[in-house]
């Protein structure tokens, strides 16, 4: 064997154990999640109740704004902070994904028969210049599309003694915000389900919604019956 063979067998057996560990390390986090980036998520609150909807882990799917789609073992909505937040399992640290990457997201919740699915949107309120942010539930889409903003808040705070201390507690409590968004990308914000809010956004169809409404025994005490109510306006809308 020339000396030349031995230089180029030593260096080959010299970089087997290096591709090898290499190979290691890459396994520990599947190659789809690894596209997801984000900061550890270290974010800590005294509070009574939860800062997440829904409350658990749930197997997820991430689209990004570059059309990838991520499958997730472990993700949760953050409603408190409007962040999404993913358990990494290379090593069980949650993560908060950067929102700037995040398109859509869908929640698998073991005991309701669809995914819950958000998307990443910017829209003004019909009433403000300045847009805002969140991440929406889409609960329709047609020509017009009905939202759900899912916030959580620090309703009040109860001051605890603990030792010689006084420490403050949040309740957390969640609220929720729908919007209707229309083509322009402007949207009528509400809380109140009821027939009167929706004859108070739209005036000039307030009639033909009415008759529409009671047509199909529409009292829209829940979100089902939103749902409902918001496909007779786009229908309604959409006759001019």
């Amino acid at each position: 064997m020339t000396n030349k063979h031995i230089i180029f067998l030593v260096s080959l057996l010299s970089f087997l154990p290096a591709w090898a560990d290499g190979s290691k390390n890459d396994a520990l986090t599947p190659p789809n999640q690894a596209r997801l980036s984000g900061e550890v998520f270290s974010f800590g609150l005294h509070a009574e109740g939860s800062m997440y909807f829904p409350e658990d882990w749930n197997q997820g799917r991430v689209t990004l704004t570059s059309g990838e789609v991520v499958e997730v073992e472990r993700l949760r909505y953050n409603g408190y902070l409007d962040q999404l937040i993913w358990l990494n399992p290379a090593n069980f640290q949650p993560i908060q994904i950067d929102k700037q990457m995040v398109h859509s997201f869908s929640l698998q919740v073991p005991y309701l028969p669809d995914s819950l699915y958000f998307e990443n949107i910017t829209f003004k309120r019909w009433y403000e210049s300045n847009p805002i942010n969140i991440y929406g539930q889409l609960m329709y889409r047609g020509n017009i599309r009905l939202l759900a903003h899912r916030r959580i808040f620090s309703e009040r705070e109860v001051i605890e003694e603990r030792g010689n201390a006084l420490v403050a507690r949040a309740q957390l409590k969640l609220e929720s915000i729908y919007y209707i968004l229309m083509p322009d990308n402007q949207a009528h914000e509400f809380k109140r389900l009821n027939r009167k809010t929706l004859y108070r956004l739209f005036p000039e169809h307030s009639d033909a919604l009415r008759d529409a409404f009671r047509q199909n025994n529409l009292r829209i005490r829940n979100e089902n019956e939103l749902i409902e109510a918001v496909k007779i306006i786009d229908q309604i809308l959409g006759k001019g």
